[in-house]
């Protein structure tokens, strides 16, 4: 990443996050796309995307030229959001990010190789994983894009610990299909 700063996921306020690139650039996409297929040519059986992790890609760093373009192009001089949950900035910088995602689908299942992703923060509402990544995960299971999810946390209910985990894991399983 240092040899690349042109590349890097940027706040509203224009501080970098060295530590990822933006998927709005093409060359970036292009790039994370051929070391998947490293990955895929030792025949892998599942690929799992950590996004806990690894940090995703998150809505409040996306604030990068090509997305802050379209944003003009789509709005006007209107300035984006500060509020990374605005639901128009997450549906902009979600073009970028189910697109990889859907790219990654691809070629993972072209290779045989089921695709996993995983969150942190789970709810029922869905509203966890949108805001943070701007990802439908429901449209990609649907759409066959991944095969199944880690939940790796739980909004929780603390009057009902358990039967929270037990409401959360059921509605993911019947969302997946």
């Amino acid at each position: 990443n240092l040899e690349h700063p042109q590349f890097w996921c940027k706040t509203r306020t224009g501080s970098p996050w060295a530590g990822h690139v933006s998927l709005a650039y093409p060359e970036v996409r292009a790039h994370k796309l051929r070391y998947l297929d490293e990955l895929l040519a030792r025949k892998p059986e599942a690929i799992f995307l950590d996004f806990w992790r690894c940090g995703g890609w998150s809505v409040a760093t996306e604030y990068v030229r090509p997305v802050l373009d379209r944003w003009a192009a789509k709005y006007g001089a209107e300035p984006p959001p500060r509020d990374a949950k605005d639901p128009r900035w997450r549906a902009l910088v979600a073009e970028d990010i189910m697109g990889y995602l859907r790219d990654y689908g691809r070629k993972c299942h072209a290779a045989g190789a089921r695709f996993l992703i995983g969150f942190k923060d789970f709810d029922r509402e869905d509203r966890m994983i949108a805001e943070t990544y701007a990802i439908d995960w429901k449209a990609l299971a649907k759409d066959g894009t991944i095969d199944g999810f880690v939940v790796m946390g739980v909004k929780q209910d603390y009057s009902d610990p358990f039967g929270e985990i037990r409401r959360t894991l059921a509605y993911a399983k019947a969302n997946l299909g």
